[in-house]
């Protein structure tokens, strides 16, 4: 018989093709007797399967129908039901509600449904407005009895649900009220809670997305907070909610708004101090510690009489972290919000290049006093989950971010978020400037006295400098500096101690233009120590607010003879702050700099003697030549004169790479590739 050639129509090859996939997926699944439900009901919206391997379910109805049931274990809402069995001796069961969304019942998944939906209604913060959306399109479908058709809804609700970064968050929370036993569920949560994908953050809207930009929608929403409350302790409520995750200057603090509410009711009796410190209380936030000083730092008239050594009190709870002080017992929580600040911001900044830098942070410090204050309301258990997940965790999210070297634009914000370890501490201290006289500070105790005093010069040698055009209004505390208060205590000092305050004004104000910046810079062999750092500090803040302050400050190191001179003879933490400053440089200028930068680190990390520091250089080059995207300096010490110096190095340092960049963003992993490669040379 002669063989024919047979022509197929497109709907004939497209049913051909169809076929095959159903036998192979088929014989695949001949003898299967268990698949994952959800990549089940996956396979069958697409009518890829035909065997009945529907899933065994074991849901006790009376418990999922009744929120009050008595065999339920009382948690918080959230993704978990955790109930006891009626079994002779009762067993903990826990239900994972998204996962209920792929049973056959009908009326299974409507219970789940309708409570999600529910939830989501009545509290805004339950899941983000993404999830709800995707929840709401899928609803008729999913609730349909038609086979065939509530699958592939099921899929997409449940992706949602497991995705979503708000609901993670509701999660964790569920999952430490019903310990033990649940360990873990609790693990799932909390690699949700601190490794959130962008998809599950991109639907959340902030009133204010970016102060700095945005200052007439932060007027408006003040105005909003104070003509809507009907307390003073719900106005403070309302503006940390809203607004208070960031320092604000004085025009747009907790401060003013008081002081506007008390005189749009003018005609009720209040207690300000009362009131303000029974909302402290209740809030339990050390945030809520912050406004409410800022509140009678600015207006001192609401002090009652003898309660100014209880203020100091508050006061140096607040401007004397990170200090270390026995007795400041908000230390643990000041601690566990700094880390979780640096984590996410890192992590954003990672999967966000190009993005606005002030947005980004803005976005990061409001997400975090939502963790913190669902997680962490006490100092005890702040300090195990610090130790135990955010250290971890932040460990991890700064070495990508090192090796990603995402251009981020810049902003107060930004440098705010990056270099300063208490920004609530710095602008406290700033708000001071206007009426520390009539606080009588002098009076206080000697303890208080010394404490303070130490807190406000650590802060200043930590400050940016005293800029030379002061502005006459600021979104940020920080865009203010602490000029003033350190002018007024220098005023009350004697003797070494004024000449120190004196001599540290002058320090400030002197490296407040980049033309000063980059002539201490060319003579920073000549400076002393602090004078050094100092310096150093300055231009890496120069580099996170307004890159064009640094480009003057850059050209320096283009200079060799300065490199020679300089750079390869100041004392190791020096040399390692100034590559710090120019590495953050060479990622936001590009071009030529993503080449010079890292060949400048590797001069440094050739005519290196010492083998521990040599090896801390290379890895510094390899790592400045993946921030750059640029292999050339890598070559340069592979193959030059000295690569047996350096060929030992490698295979350590791409075993230790190996296991970060499993985390890479895709983005990060082919510049990371790339690299890889160039150092199999032999």
């Amino acid at each position: 018989m002669s063989s024919q050639n047979i022509e197929l129509g497109l709907k004939e090859k497209q049913a051909f093709v169809r076929s095959m996939q159903i036998q192979m997926l088929e014989i695949v699944l001949d003898g299967v007797d268990n698949i994952g439900v959800r990549s089940l009901r996956a396979l069958q919206s697409h009518k890829l399967i035909k065997k009945n391997l529907n899933p065994k379910e074991n849901v006790d109805l009376d418990v999922l129908k009744d929120l009050q049931h008595p065999r339920r274990v009382a948690l918080p809402d959230g993704p978990l039901v955790i109930y006891l069995t009626e079994e002779s001796e009762p067993k903990r069961s826990i239900l994972d509600l998204s996962m209920l969304l792929f049973s056959e019942s009908q009326e299974i998944r409507t219970i789940v449904f309708n409570y999600f939906e529910k939830k989501s209604l009545e509290n805004r913060s339950f899941c983000t407005p993404k999830t709800a959306s995707i929840m709401n399109s899928h609803k008729g479908t999913l609730l349909s009895k038609t086979e065939g058709e509530w699958e592939a809804s099921s899929v997409a609700i449940h992706d949602a649900l497991n995705e979503d970064i708000l609901l993670a968050l509701h999660g964790v929370q569920q999952c430490l009220v019903g310990m033990p036993g649940i360990e873990d569920e609790l693990g799932l949560f909390v690699n949700r809670l601190l490794y959130p994908t962008i998809a599950s953050l991109d639907s959340i809207r902030l009133p204010v997305d970016n102060p700095e930009r945005n200052q007439g929608a932060l007027i408006q929403l003040l105005d909003e907070l104070i003509e809507n409350s009907n307390s003073l302790g719900g106005l403070c409520s309302s503006y940390i909610q809203k607004i208070g995750f960031l320092p604000f200057s004085k025009e747009y603090g907790l401060s003013i708004a008081v002081k506007r509410w008390i005189e749009s009711n003018s005609d009720r009796k209040l207690d300000v101090w009362k009131d303000i410190w029974d909302w402290v209380a209740i809030e339990k936030s050390p945030l809520s510690s912050y406004h409410a000083c800022s509140v009678f730092v600015f207006f001192p008239e609401f002090i009652p009489s003898g309660e100014l050594p209880f203020l100091w009190r508050k006061i140096l709870s607040v401007v004397r972290y990170p200090l270390r002080d026995d007795d400041c017992e908000l230390e643990p929580l000041w601690a566990i919000r700094r880390d979780l600040v640096r984590h996410y911001t890192y992590h954003l900044e990672s999967h966000l290049p190009g993005m606005d830098g002030a947005a980004i942070a803005c976005f990061v410090w409001w997400f975090v006093e939502q963790v913190a204050q669902v997680l962490f309301p006490d100092t005890e258990s702040a300090e195990f989950y610090k130790k135990n997940w955010i250290e971890p965790a932040l460990e991890l999210s700064s070495r990508v971010w090192l090796d990603a070297g995402a251009p981020i634009q810049s902003s107060c914000l930004r440098y705010v978020t990056h270099m300063l370890d208490s920004p609530w501490a710095m602008s406290l201290l700033i708000l001071l400037g206007e009426h520390i006289d009539e606080l009588l500070i002098l009076e206080q105790r000697d303890e208080v006295y010394s404490k303070f005093n130490e807190a406000l010069i650590m802060n200043t040698l930590r400050s940016k400098p005293f800029p030379q055009e002061r502005s006459d209004r600021a979104v940020i505390a920080l865009e203010y500096s602490l000029e003033k208060i350190l002018k007024k205590w220098a005023a009350c000092q004697k003797g070494e101690a004024k000449k120190f305050c004196d001599e540290l004004l002058l320090r400030r104000q002197r490296f407040g233009t980049s033309q000063v910046l980059s002539e201490a810079l060319l003579g920073l062999g000549e400076l002393n120590f602090i004078d050094q750092l100092m310096v150093c500090f300055d231009i890496k803040t120069a580099v996170l607010t307004d890159i064009s302050i640094a480009q003057r400050v850059a050209d320096v190191f283009a200079d060799k003879r300065w490199r020679l001179k300089v750079l390869h003879c100041v004392e190791t933490r020096v040399q390692d702050a100034l590559i710090d400053a120019l590495w953050l440089f060479v990622i936001e200028s590009g071009g030529e700099w993503a080449i010079n930068g890292p060949r400048y680190c590797a001069e440094l990390c050739e005519k290196e003697e010492d083998e521990t520091r040599r090896k801390q250089l290379f890895e510094l080059v390899v790592h400045m030549s993946l921030s750059a995207n640029s292999v050339s300096a890598v070559n340069r010490l592979l193959k030059g004169t000295q690569k047996a110096e350096f060929l030992s190095y490698v295979e350590e340092y791409r075993t230790e790479q190996s296991n970060f960049s499993v985390h890479y963003p895709a983005w990060v992993s082919g510049k990371w590739r790339s690299l890889l490669s160039n150092m199999y040379v032999r």
